[in-house]
């Protein structure tokens, strides 16, 4: 019934994302066979950015997530899949260098400025050495689906490069960049 954002004006549903998940956890029940029916039909952002995002803390619905990052029409169940993405590649459920494909992909597509930032952080944080190359890209201004010198991106991607990478290969890439401006 929550599903709907126009039924939920107290946003409600987020209190009952949460109530589900922890009692799914409790009684080792499967959280994503509670809620994928109720996310496919939803507008209710409360419902799609936790849904997504809590799908990433459980093991089983990895493919939806990969699916939902690029293909799902709203912005807000978009940012709880790439959010339950970095959680699944953390937790080393999805390899390394496919969150790094899986987030290229979807930057290429995303429109929505907080999603392609919390993307390159995606890629940064649970990407590994290709997520790094990535970042390399994003900032050289060589990857698909990022304007040359794209400063919302630009910036991200040169910050989590200086943390992410060792000191001398960041400099490198940074004074190449700089270069090439």
């Amino acid at each position: 019934q929550l599903s709907i954002a126009a039924d939920d004006p107290f946003h409600s549903a987020q209190f009952l994302m949460f109530a589900a998940f922890g009692a799914c956890l409790r009684q080792k029940a499967d959280f994503a066979a509670l809620v994928l029916p109720h996310l496919d039909g939803s507008d209710n952002p409360d419902i799609l950015v936790r849904g997504y995002l809590f799908l990433g803390q459980t093991a089983g619905a990895d493919d939806v997530l990969a699916l939902a990052v690029t293909g799902h029409p709203s912005a807000e169940g978009r940012f709880g899949a790439l959010e339950g993405l970095r959680h699944a590649g953390l937790a080393g459920r999805i390899p390394p260098d496919e969150i790094a494909h899986l987030g290229l992909a979807a930057l290429a597509q995303e429109t929505e400025a907080r999603n392609r930032t919390l993307l390159v952080e995606m890629i940064a944080t649970a990407g590994g050495e290709e997520g790094l190359a990535a970042l390399e890209s994003i900032v050289m201004g060589a990857a698909p689906g990022v304007a040359r010198g794209e400063t919302g991106l630009v910036g991200p991607a040169a910050s989590m490069i200086a943390v992410k990478m060792d000191p001398e290969r960041a400099q490198a890439t940074l004074e190449k960049a700089l270069a090439s401006a």
